[in-house]
Protein backbone atom coordinates (compact mmCIF):
# COMPACT_ATOMS: atom_id res chain seq x y z
CA UNK A 1 0.00 0.00 0.00
CA UNK A 2 2.62 2.56 1.03
CA UNK A 3 4.85 1.59 -1.90
CA UNK A 4 1.92 2.27 -4.25
CA UNK A 5 1.44 5.71 -2.72
CA UNK A 6 5.16 6.47 -2.99
CA UNK A 7 5.26 5.28 -6.61
CA UNK A 8 2.30 7.40 -7.74
CA UNK A 9 3.53 10.41 -5.79
CA UNK A 10 6.81 10.12 -7.68
CA UNK A 11 5.03 9.78 -11.01
CA UNK A 12 2.91 12.86 -10.31
CA UNK A 13 5.99 14.82 -9.24
CA UNK A 14 7.81 13.91 -12.46
CA UNK A 15 4.79 14.87 -14.59
CA UNK A 16 4.46 18.25 -12.88
CA UNK A 17 8.20 18.90 -13.12
CA UNK A 18 8.29 18.00 -16.81
CA UNK A 19 5.25 20.20 -17.53
CA UNK A 20 6.87 23.18 -15.81
CA UNK A 21 10.11 22.46 -17.69
CA UNK A 22 8.26 22.42 -21.01
CA UNK A 23 6.60 25.74 -20.19
CA UNK A 24 9.97 27.29 -19.32
CA UNK A 25 11.54 25.94 -22.52
CA UNK A 26 8.67 27.24 -24.65
CA UNK A 27 8.86 30.66 -23.01
CA UNK A 28 12.61 30.82 -23.56
CA UNK A 29 12.25 29.74 -27.20
CA UNK A 30 9.53 32.31 -27.92
CA UNK A 31 11.55 35.03 -26.20
CA UNK A 32 14.65 34.15 -28.26
CA UNK A 33 12.59 34.05 -31.46
CA UNK A 34 11.05 37.45 -30.85
CA UNK A 35 14.39 39.03 -29.95
CA UNK A 36 16.28 37.52 -32.88
CA UNK A 37 13.73 37.98 -35.66
CA UNK A 38 11.82 41.10 -34.65
CA UNK A 39 12.22 44.04 -32.40
CA UNK A 40 9.62 44.33 -29.66
CA UNK A 41 7.88 47.17 -31.52
CA UNK A 42 7.61 45.14 -34.75
CA UNK A 43 6.27 42.16 -32.84
CA UNK A 44 3.63 44.25 -31.07
CA UNK A 45 2.62 45.83 -34.38
CA UNK A 46 2.26 42.35 -35.90
CA UNK A 47 0.09 41.16 -33.01
CA UNK A 48 -2.07 44.30 -33.16
CA UNK A 49 -2.52 43.86 -36.93
CA UNK A 50 -3.58 40.22 -36.52
CA UNK A 51 -6.03 41.09 -33.74
CA UNK A 52 -7.58 43.89 -35.80
CA UNK A 53 -7.87 41.60 -38.81
CA UNK A 54 -9.49 38.87 -36.69
CA UNK A 55 -11.96 41.27 -35.07
CA UNK A 56 -13.04 42.62 -38.47
CA UNK A 57 -13.55 39.12 -39.83
CA UNK A 58 -15.67 38.01 -36.85
CA UNK A 59 -17.79 41.16 -36.82
CA UNK A 60 -21.30 40.56 -38.18
CA UNK A 61 -23.69 43.53 -38.06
Amino acid sequence: MISNVMFWTGVIAWVITSFVGLLVMADTAIDWLVRSLWTKREFLMFVAYRLRKRSRRNFTP
